[in-house]
């Protein structure tokens, strides 16, 4: 068996934890490698809701523009899935 390193000198650089989204209320666990897609990271720095897809962190700042692109493509899915 081959060893790296030891475990002690691994660091861990972002954990996943939980969040409340300050919009809706709905609680998720976060995926810290996860870019651009629900419950990973906005590029303004927000945790990406999965149920509302709001990107604020903790109702601070202002909505992005990415967060209306997500919003966007939420409703073009919904209408797909209702129509057909």
């Amino acid at each position: 068996m081959r060893r790296i390193a030891p475990a002690e000198d691994f660091e861990i650089l972002e954990t996943a934890s939980q969040v409340v989204c300050a919009r809706c209320q709905f609680s998720f666990r976060t995926k810290p490698g996860l870019g651009e897609k629900p419950a990973g990271r906005c590029e303004c720095g927000g945790w990406i809701c999965p149920s509302c897809l709001d990107c604020r962190d903790a109702g601070e700042q202002s909505r992005c523009l990415k967060q209306r692109k997500r919003l966007a493509r939420k409703l073009a899915l919904q209408k797909k899935v209702g129509v057909g």
